[in-house]
């Protein structure tokens, strides 16, 4: 990601609150205690809030079994986090920059804490779903004020480079090892402790981050957009829950028409909103921009078929291969092992060929993978819930075009743009891909949620085709952007005054 957006991330203009010293590192030979404490308690809550969005994945039959429910329902255990951690990124990037940003961070593991025991102790699915809502909201909050707190505590450029390397490398370790983490926990000692586990490990955050970590915020800092990320919040609901009820009960079923029309109803007020905001929570002026614009949908098109594959394979395994969580875990770690090295390899190729044919390369790639994954649920092959060397390559090829494409798209999108807008750019991108995996999720688990077996070859095509319309995306709208940049566009006074949020690197 280029050097501005992180340079406007967290605000560098911010100003250290009166009795607290900057933990900032020594002079350029290497970093103080402070500073690597500071970098330690962040990459925590970093660590904390992205492992939850795949550890869950693992345990869907077991919290299918336990609660009595259906795979419909547990879809939503999945999804509720993904969906209010998508709408609030925004706003508490800019509540952190007026409130503090360490005040944001602690409060946001405090939730995260109570949050986690409120999904451990849950007495039913209902109250499951919606402490895993709450568990997404304190994690965006954390998640955005972690970064943030990393670019003031950093002043320096170089070093600030290797501390957000650090920080971005902890959520791709999350991802790798939340599917195995959750595994042996689920298979240990129950679903219930993967929940339970966050619980001391955030207090501890908490309590650490209040005593070692410098507050800061901007003084100039935008007002949080609150009516913009409830308009958006309603957008996503319901059209995620349009989305889970379609394959179930049909396209014209009355619920599912009511849901799409309440859809429609909450996009044009959020536009409204958005119109009518001085510090529009999504400056509807900056998606003009038709090199951003195609990178934010290729970005969401890229969660939306990653996460949901992550989601479906995970039910695959566990429902109709019969595996336990553990083994369910150790089958998505070639994919995910696979992402990591493909994404180091991604900024080399980006940095030397542009970002176009990386992300088209990667996305075709993953395109691949997803239809001999679906060829073989559809001849009804028991290959793809083995261990066998044909599956271990497609899930191996699936996670190097996603690690190819996606940190090429995010590169895109804030190479699109430049100057104060970059920062913004960065944001937008980040909301873009979380609010495509709750809609994949959603949709996708709505076409396995009758049959898993049943109605995995039908899921599994959608997937492909999001990955090619992905690279259709790259292809025809990153040229059109080219065009669009021989004729300078004047900025509207929304994006000048654009402030941004964090983003959480390169992963989905």
């Amino acid at each position: 990601m280029p050097e501005t957006s992180w340079a406007q991330i967290g605000g560098m203009g911010s100003s250290w609150s009166r009795g607290n010293k900057a933990a900032g590192p020594t002079s350029g030979r290497g970093w103080s205690k402070e500073a690597r404490t500071a970098l330690l308690i962040v990459c925590l809550g970093q660590f904390l809030t992205q492992m939850d969005l795949t550890v869950v994945n693992v345990a869907i039959h077991a919290i299918r079994s336990g609660l009595h429910t259906s795979v419909a329902l547990v879809s939503w255990v999945v999804d509720a986090y993904f969906l209010t951690f998508a709408a609030l990124m925004l706003v508490f990037g800019d509540l952190g920059d007026r409130r503090g940003r360490r005040r944001v961070f602690s409060t946001g593991l405090v939730a995260f804490s109570a949050a986690s025991a409120a999904c451990g102790l849950a007495p039913g699915v209902d109250v499951l779903i919606a402490a895993r809502a709450a568990q997404g909201v304190a994690g965006a909050a954390v998640l955005v004020s972690s970064l943030s707190l990393l670019s003031a505590t950093f002043p320096d450029r170089s070093q600030r480079a290797a501390a957000i390397g650090w920080w971005t490398s902890v959520s791709g370790v999350a991802l790798v090892t939340g599917p195995l983490i959750g595994g042996a926990v689920v298979m240990w000692f129950g679903w219930r402790t993967v929940f339970l586990i966050n619980v001391p490990i955030a207090l501890a955050g908490a309590v650490a981050a209040k005593r070692k970590l410098p507050e800061s915020r901007d003084v100039t800092a935008r007002r949080a957009d609150l009516k913009g990320a409830t308009a958006l919040v309603a957008v996503l609901g319901t059209l995620s829950v349009s989305l889970s009820l379609g394959p179930q009960r049909g396209w014209t079923s009355g619920v599912v028409i009511t849901g799409l029309g309440a859809t429609v109803v909450s996009l044009v007020a959020l536009a409204a909103v958005e119109r009518r905001s001085s510090a529009p929570l999504i400056p509807l002026g900056l998606l003009a921009h038709r090199g951003l614009l195609a990178a934010n949908t290729a970005a969401s098109l890229v969660n939306f078929a990653t996460l949901g594959l992550i989601f479906l394979l995970s039910a695959y395994f566990e429902e109709v291969g019969h595996l336990g969580p553990l083994q369910s875990g150790e089958r998505l770690a070639p994919m995910f092992l696979a992402y990591m090295a493909a994404s180091a390899a991604s900024g080399v190729l980006s940095a030397k060929l542009g970002s176009r044919w990386p992300s088209v390369a990667g996305l075709s790639l993953a395109a691949l993978a997803a239809t001999a994954l679906q060829f073989s649920a559809a001849t009804g092959s028991h290959s793809l819930g083995s261990a066998g060397v044909g599956v271990v390559v497609v899930l191996v090829l699936a996670g190097t075009g996603v690690g190819l494409s996606l940190p090429a798209v995010v590169s895109a999108a804030v190479g699109a743009v430049s100057g104060p807008r970059a920062g913004l750019a960065s944001g937008l991108n980040n909301t873009s891909r979380q609010v495509g995996g709750t809609l994949g999720v959603a949709l996708l688990g709505g076409l396995i949620a009758v049959s898993p077996a049943a109605g995995m070859p039908a899921a599994l095509s959608v997937v492909a085709l999001a990955y090619v319309a992905g690279a259709a995306v790259m292809l025809v709208g990153w040229t059109a952007h080219r065009d669009q940049e021989r004729v300078p566009r004047p900025e509207s006074e929304s994006e000048r005054a654009g402030v941004l949020t964090a983003s959480s690197g390169s992963h989905p």
